[in-house]
């Protein structure tokens, strides 16, 4: 993996934390398992698109 691929898998995991947390304040919720759930889909769906690609 070059330090493209890494990078952008980096930035969609970071957009999808910031993402989760901006929904639910909406409804003034704090959860950081939810958070650390979605960081970790995310997380697994680069790893897995990363791996499928070379």
């Amino acid at each position: 993996m070059d330090r493209e691929k890494i990078s952008i898998s980096m930035l969609a995991v970071f957009s999808a934390v910031m993402l989760t947390h901006r929904f639910l304040s909406l409804f003034e919720i704090t959860d950081y398992v939810m958070l650390f759930y979605a960081g970790l889909l995310t997380a697994s769906l680069c790893i897995l698109m990363l791996r499928r690609s070379s």
